[in-house]
């Protein structure tokens, strides 16, 4: 990264240019690649094949170091990515999700044409090198390959037709166990990858619309028993991302100074130490995402500084949904409640800008349907539906109340003196859950006062 200013700054130097440092947050729009046709992609020979393997990203910020000239722009960047790789272990009697999830360090260099001067087309290369991956799906206590031979020795010598259906089973898990372990030895280390998309700028605000794709395979040929299993797997989704530059301070966080026109504009903005707000939003998965409903009290202490606490809940679409031909409907609500630091970058009579970040607690709660199979003593399949309340397990989260951080953009028009209408962004971040990091957006109103 060291070499990438220097390199900038001798562009900034050559074309008598500022350079401008900021930090940047990604989404995904919509789901990553993803093979789930039903079929077996990746089989073994033993009765054990992957199934509905999807690589997607999840969360993804960093710092970045722009030189703009009149007709290009030059880039460096530093992201932090976290991504997830889900995929099923299928064998003759079961399959189970076996997700991975690791992170990405992604340095990166670009360039971007601007035909105008807000306008950007951009390109840009990217190394990754992995970093922190977790396998999930151990359902045992302590470790799984020791419980699997726990098991089969057990059962090594007992001949009854329990005892060999024990064994016969325990041996297949061992299977789906080492075909899993290749899987994941298979993950470079290092890849490379492109993205291109399209950029404006408003002050200073980037926004972002870009394509990912892979140049080399996430995950390479698979060596199974000395089996070499092509494989090369590579990836591509969309994006949205949002930068503000804050480097220097004087020209996109500090008000001009000796200005008489602005500070005769700034004095004739009335000053409102209140704001209500009322927000609906959804959850940046896809069209039957959860639904946000949100209220937020601002205590402004300065014209751009402010407090804000606020509670929401998120709800999901009263749908069915099928998963391995069982019903699956969730009736699950999620509660937070939120503490931010709000600045305005951008105050003016009419447009308000803001930027906020903070810690929140979210608790998940609900009641949740599933359908079972049970035999009936003359041998009948019955399907069963059933209600249970809620717990961790049902979300996918290691405990149901936990911390974490969000960061917020909004923008605000006013459209008298005290009432406002605008347009959100939020990105949420929680170490102990993987469906806890997700991007929520939206429409506000709110009261000034």
């Amino acid at each position: 990264m060291k070499k990438l200013l220097i390199f900038l700054l001798t562009i900034s130097s050559v074309h008598a240019q500022e350079l401008t440092v900021g930090v940047r947050m990604n989404s995904p729009i919509g789901d990553g690649t993803s093979y789930t046709d039903g079929q077996p992609i990746l089989g073994f020979n033993n009765g054990i094949y992957f199934t509905n393997i999807q690589a997607s990203l999840r969360t993804s910020g960093g710092i970045f170091a722009r030189i703009d000239t009149k007709k290009s722009m030059f880039s460096a960047e530093l992201n932090l990515n976290r991504y997830y790789l889900s995929k099923y272990v299928s064998s003759a009697r079961n399959s189970g999700a076996y997700p991975n999830r690791f992170g990405l360090i992604n340095p990166r260099i670009g360039y971007a044409y601007k035909p105008l001067p807000w306008l950007r087309l951009n390109a840009s290369l990217g190394v990754n090198f992995m970093t922190n991956q977790k396998t999930d799906g151990y359902y045992y206590s302590g470790s799984e390959l020791e419980n699997i031979q726990k098991q089969l020795k057990i059962y090594e010598n007992d001949l009854t037709g329990n005892g060999k259906y024990q064994k016969e089973y325990w041996l297949e898990e061992l299977a789906k166990y080492e075909a899993r372990s290749s899987f994941t030895d298979a993950f470079n280390k290092i890849h490379l990858d492109t993205r291109l998309g399209v950029g404006f700028d408003a002050g200073g605000f980037m926004i972002d619309f870009n394509y990912h794709r892979s140049l080399s395979p996430l995950v390479g040929n698979i060596n199974f028993k000395n089996d070499n299993i092509p494989f090369g797997f590579q990836y591509d989704y969309f994006s949205l991302s949002i930068g503000y530059r804050i480097l220097p301070l004087r020209k996109f966080l500090l008000a001009p100074r000796k200005n008489k026109t602005y500070e005769k504009q700034q004095s004739e903005i009335p000053f409102y130490k209140n704001e209500v707000s009322f927000m609906l939003g959804k959850e940046g998965e896809d069209m039957n995402s959860k639904t946000l409903y949100e209220n937020s009290y601002t205590r402004y202490l300065r014209k751009r500084l402010g407090v804000t606490v606020g509670i929401n809940t998120m709800q999901p679409s009263l749908i069915a949904d099928s998963w391995q031909n069982y019903l699956n409907i969730g009736l699950e609500n999620t509660i937070a409640f939120y503490t931010e630091i709000k600045f305005l970058p951008l105050y003016l009579k009419k447009h308000r800008i803001g930027i906020a970040g903070g810690l929140n607690l979210m608790t998940y709660e609900g009641l949740r349907a599933g359908q079972g199979q049970n035999i009936t003593p003359s041998g009948t399949y019955v399907y069963p539906v059933y209600f249970n309340q809620s717990d961790s397990k049902n979300f996918g989260h290691n405990r149901r109340s936990f911390w974490g951080f969000q960061f917020t953009a909004d923008y605000n028009y006013l459209l008298t003196k005290r009432m406002l209408m605008g347009g959100w962004l939020r990105g949420n971040f929680h170490a102990n859950s993987n469906t806890g990091n997700f991007v929520t957006f939206g429409i506000k109103t709110g009261y000034l006062f």
